[in-house]
């Protein structure tokens, strides 16, 4: 999706901020698909790691000021952490964690959030882990934790648009209004469907 709204974005000066995941993983020498052959413990950890390199870049990106767009929140990164790290997630962080997401997404003007949709696959890529029920169960979760920082902060649900399920080049053009209507700010992806 942010390939085709990137002539819109340069046109409103809006930075395409990368996401940590490829270049983290890389540095370990792994990509999504070898996640699901860790440990509970190592996928904790390889998690955790992502969570915090997150948590940097948006922190940078607020202090600079800058008008930027992302394809995943510190909310993801918190999901994905729930779902690899499960029993080896230690109490305290649970919250803890909750609470750095539940800030960090005070932070932007705008999420749109990409439920899994039957008809949207992403393609093969050799990176992304693959399948319907693993995509929909990161959805699922998605979800439960949206709706409880929603209900510790109200005021987040106003900034949570829901991508429709329409063609790439509708879904363009629906973003690109409520980016116009909204005020640029720093807007966000909140991403489980496909981009």
């Amino acid at each position: 999706m942010l390939e085709l709204l990137k002539p819109f974005l340069e046109e409103q000066n809006i930075k395409v901020r990368p996401s940590v995941v490829r270049g983290v993983l890389k540095d370990l020498n792994l990509t999504e698909k070898d996640l699901s052959s860790l440990s509970l413990e190592q996928g904790e950890e390889v998690q955790r790691h992502l969570f915090f390199a997150k948590e940097a870049q948006d922190r940078a990106a607020v202090l600079s000021g800058e008008n930027f767009i992302t394809d995943r929140t510190l909310l993801d990164h918190y999901v994905y952490w729930l779902y690899r790290g499960g029993k080896a997630i230690r109490k305290e962080n649970l919250e803890n964690f909750l609470l750095g997401v539940s800030e960090s997404l005070s932070t932007y003007s705008k999420l749109f959030y990409f439920p899994v949709y039957a008809t949207w696959e992403p393609p093969d890529d050799g990176f992304r882990e693959e399948g319907y029920i693993y995509r929909k169960t990161i959805d699922f979760l998605m979800s439960g934790v949206a709706g409880t920082i929603v209900t510790r902060n109200y005021k987040l649900a106003a900034k949570i648009s829901t991508v429709p399920d329409t063609p790439p080049s509708q879904r363009k053009v629906w973003m690109e209004g409520i980016l116009r209507n909204q005020g640029m700010g720093q807007p966000h992806f909140m991403e489980e469907g496909v981009l």
